[in-house]
């Protein structure tokens, strides 16, 4: 991780969607900072995002055979949801997870290798909670929501998973990080929505099959209450050992013209799905 971010210096923008009255907000500045990104060497920005209550979908979630009867499924469980062109699978977003996103720019000059760049989100979370006598294990982990090669696990129950997005010689690597709340909930959540979607002759393979205890929060996980703002403070920590100097990112004109253009388009794309 040194090597991405050692000498940078990375701009922090804590989300206030409800400034932007888009709920997809927190998406559409992903998009933003990669283009700020990519036209500011040397720069990265550091972007945590809380959402209330919210399912992200993914954009093969969208190609479920019965997508309304979904939607409702989440509907009735109190969540709002929207679809995220970053990652593949359905999420859950509440006060209790952590969404934070490190677009950094490319170090080598080279083609990204995406292992590479995972490891640096990866690296990030591991010494962030360091302290703790416990394993960080990187690896995906089947029956949990949204699995990937990059699901973080602590004695076999996920609290991580990451996802990633490359712009040009931007990269932006985001991770959702379950921190305190009712974890197997929120399991339950994403596996009523897929058993909503389907008919049970109908489920595909390349939908999981979630099982709601397959993860759990870090505050069970580490036997310590830790709190969102908590994890901010670890993250920011580790960043600034590893060489970077942070500062506040003040978004530009330009900024707000990206995000407005983006907006609407990203807004447009979610009403095909009736979102």
């Amino acid at each position: 991780m040194k090597s991405w971010v050692e000498n940078v210096t990375i701009k922090k923008y804590e989300d206030r969607s409800g400034l932007t009255g888009l709920k997809q907000g927190p998406l559409v500045w992903t998009e933003v900072f990669l283009r700020e990104v990519n036209r500011q060497s040397n720069t990265g920005i550091l972007h945590f995002w809380p959402m209330d209550q919210t399912v992200i979908l993914g954009m093969m979630d969208s190609q479920v055979a019965q997508l309304d009867k979904g939607l409702a499924s989440i509907g009735q469980a109190g969540y709002s949801p929207i679809i995220r062109s970053l990652g593949g699978l359905a999420v859950v977003a509440d006060d209790g997870i952590l969404n934070v996103t490190l677009i950094l720019p490319n170090p080598s000059g080279h083609k990204v290798d995406l292992r590479e760049s995972y490891q640096v989100m990866v690296d990030l979370i591991a010494q962030a909670l360091s302290d703790f006598p416990f394993e960080i294990v990187s690896g995906e982990v089947a029956t949990s929501y949204c699995p990937g090669t990059y699901d973080l696990s602590i004695k076999g129950r996920k609290f991580a998973g990451l996802a990633q997005r490359i712009y040009q010689e931007a990269i932006a690597i985001s991770a959702y990080i379950s921190v305190s709340g009712n974890q197997v909930k929120r399991g339950q959540v994403v596996a009523d929505f897929y058993a909503a979607s389907f008919a049970p002759q109908e489920v595909s393979d390349r939908f999981p099959q979630v099982n709601p205890n397959s993860m759990a929060n870090l505050s069970d996980l580490v036997g310590q209450a830790l709190t969102v703002e908590d994890m901010k403070t670890r993250i920011e920590r580790v960043l600034i050992e590893n060489g970077a100097s942070l500062s506040t990112f003040y978004p530009s004109s330009d900024n707000m013209t990206d995000f407005m253009t983006l907006g609407k388009t990203i807004k447009q794309s979610m009403e095909k799905y009736g979102i």
